[in-house]
């Protein structure tokens, strides 16, 4: 995922003039003032975890490890409340439809996951690039 952060900063700040970011927009600009992605143009696939204190962020990346900011395509809101996803065990045995009321057990605290992803698209707002 860090790699994947990168190579995004890269093809963004390669690209700021004909994604309308602006031309002479610097690289810090867009990928943050900071190895955390801090206060940049592009909302990384990481998130590092802070905390804050007095109005400022203090790293908490020595205590907890980074997240993912993706989205799961899903049907939550609508019964059968399903997850749209293959999933498989160890053995490479499919699991049941992953449900509302079986997550917990299919994928028990602590599970470790492995995962296939697309990257449907980058879009340009009016933060910056997501």
């Amino acid at each position: 995922m860090e790699e994947l952060d990168k190579f995004l900063n890269n093809k963004i700040y390669e690209n700021r003039a004909s994604w309308k970011i602006g031309e002479k927009v610097p690289f810090e600009a867009i990928s943050g003032y900071d190895d955390y992605g801090t206060e940049g143009k592009h909302k990384w696939v990481l998130k590092y975890p802070y905390r804050t204190e007095n109005g400022e962020k203090i790293s908490e990346s020595d205590n907890y490890l980074p997240r993912l900011d993706l989205k799961i395509i899903t049907n939550l809101n609508v019964p059968p409340h399903q997850l749209k996803v293959d999933a498989f065990n160890a053995g490479k045995d499919k699991l049941p439809c992953l449900t509302e009321s079986n997550c917990s057990e299919s994928l028990p605290p602590g599970s470790t996951v492995n995962a296939v992803f697309s990257l449907d698209r980058i879009s340009i707002g009016s933060y910056g690039v997501v």
